[in-house]
């Protein structure tokens, strides 16, 4: 049997281009794969203007399995692909926002690190300046995918706040040579030097 993920990654680049078909989309939600899935599942986002798509994320939300016999409901019910979900459509529909930002803000709690790291990573884009704490001490205290999402996810926010809060961070990983590379790096994208300031 042929390896389906360049499969998968092909109906992705397209879902990406705007060019997937509805049968496309079908196919790429039987990914049984969870970081697979959970791409595809946020990558839903280009084709919003699609009403098809939006009826088939808000079944998928809702568990209705009839609009999507054959996708992968195993995977699409774990931590990390719930997820994904819940940020694609606080995305494309801002009116539900609220419900879908407590479901992401609760799964930094999540014991699954691929849940926490996607809900730090949804946070940077549908969150606002109330979620700059929570993404901080994740920093500090997840596991390194998670911690490293969260590191990201505070440069994506930007702003003041969010610098002030990497500066914290790498003077607490000083230590930690991997995590003070990742620090500087993206501190050095986000919050470049001004030349004649002070770093």
């Amino acid at each position: 049997m042929a390896d389906p993920l360049p499969r998968y990654e092909a109906l992705r680049a397209s879902i990406r281009a705007g060019a997937a078909t509805g049968a496309e989309v079908r196919e790429a939600l039987t990914e049984r794969d969870a970081l697979g899935l959970s791409n595809t599942v946020l990558q839903l986002y280009y084709l919003r203007e699609d009403a098809g798509v939006r009826a088939l994320l808000e079944a998928l939300w809702s568990g209705q399995r009839d609009q999507a016999r054959a996708a992968a409901w195993d995977t699409l019910a774990t931590a990390p692909v719930r997820v994904a979900l819940a940020h694609t459509l606080a995305r494309i529909d801002p009116g539900r926002r609220p419900q879908l930002l407590a479901f992401i803000r609760a799964s930094l709690a999540s014991r699954d690190e691929f849940a926490q790291a996607q809900a730090a990573l949804a946070l940077a884009f549908v969150g606002d300046h109330e979620d700059l704490p929570a993404l901080e001490a994740l920093a500090r205290s997840g596991g390194d995918y998670a911690a490293e999402a969260a590191l990201k996810a505070l440069a994506i926010r930007g702003g003041d706040t969010a610098h002030q809060a990497m500066l914290r961070l790498q003077r607490h990983y000083r230590a930690d040579a991997q995590r003070s590379a990742v620090i500087r790096q993206l501190l050095a994208e986000r919050w470049p030097p001004v030349p004649g300031q002070p770093p």
